[in-house]
């Protein structure tokens, strides 16, 4: 496996912009000392930063010499592509691995309850296709999703925007979902309510505020850090559970939940599950993982 890979792919989780134009720099003028001079760098500092940036690279980007340094032939296809993914936000580990024939690698952010129901069916249906890549998934509230979305830590996001519209981004609305009342099936409910913390729909409406609007009367709210807490907790009979119909449909079909009305509301809140990705990324392969999700949903 060339250039010292780490664990399969290359290492660009601490390389910044600010990095690049300083390897560009030193290329450019053949010189660490040169730059540590222009930039008011301490010259030790600065090779210690380039041998740091290298090590994350998995290979040498200079070659020391009397004269200076002197740019390596992977440096210069790394300074290239850095260039690409500076001016456009495209993926650097994924188009230098793909240029030496090494599996893709597609972030995906979403969350608990999306993850339990849907996660091994995409991944089915990756191998279906015989995509040469593999679906990282990393889970997170919906709004950080976003933003790391935004910023290019993921490349591509399965989450409910709520309120949020990000100019950068491209939201596909793959299904609609609503919130609803649920009990256990085998213990009663009680006066308490459970829910997950912070949960919007399409207008941004907390369900805090629907507990407000129904008038709601409850012992305690008990709010959790996901979905598939809340439905655990409402399966042991901890209360009544505020709960997406996706979510508890899992549940229902199992029978361990059933569907209850409650101040006169089965159903309320519509919100929708979308794709969000980057607008300006174009990588062929995130637009076909794209796709998969789209029909995943649609045939669910």
């Amino acid at each position: 496996m060339p250039f010292g890979y780490i664990g399969g792919f290359l290492n660009f989780d601490y390389l910044t912009l600010h990095d690049v134009e300083i390897l560009n720099d030193i290329s450019q003028a053949g010189s660490i000392r040169k730059i540590a001079l222009r930039r008011n760098i301490a010259q030790p500092a600065l090779s210690r930063k380039v041998h740091t940036l290298e090590a994350c690279l998995g290979a040498p980007l200079f070659i020391r010499n009397r004269r200076g340094v002197e740019t390596t032939t992977f440096g210069k296809q790394c300074l290239k592509l850095l260039a690409e993914w500076r001016s456009e936000g495209l993926s650097t580990s994924r188009k230098i691995a793909e240029s030496i024939g090494d599996q893709t690698t597609i972030r995906l952010g979403t969350y608990d309850s999306v993850a339990v129901y849907f996660y091994h069916r995409l991944l089915k249906m990756v191998h279906a296709e015989n995509l040469n890549c593999q679906v990282e998934i990393h889970l997170d509230r919906s709004r950080e999703i976003i933003r790391e979305v935004s910023e290019g830590r993921y490349d591509v996001g399965l989450v409910v925007c709520g309120g949020l519209r990000p100019l950068n981004l491209s939201v596909t609305k793959v299904a609609m979902d609503e919130y609803g009342f649920y009990e256990s099936v085998s213990s009663r409910s009680g006066h308490n309510i459970i829910t997950m913390e912070n949960s919007e729909d399409d207008d941004g409406n907390s369900i805090m505020h629907y507990l407000q609007k129904f008038k709601l009367q409850h012992n305690r709210l008990i709010q959790c850090p996901s979905f598939e807490v809340a439905a655990a907790l409402t399966v042991a009979g901890l209360g009544i559970g505020i709960l997406p119909t996706r979510v508890a449909g899992e549940h229902i079909k199992q029978k361990k939940l059933r569907s209850m009305e409650v101040a006169g509301v089965r159903t309320f809140g519509r919100h929708s599950l979308s794709v969000i990705r980057m607008l300006n990324n174009k990588d062929q392969m995130l637009q076909k993982i794209v796709k998969l999700i789209s029909a995943g949903f649609e045939a669910l």
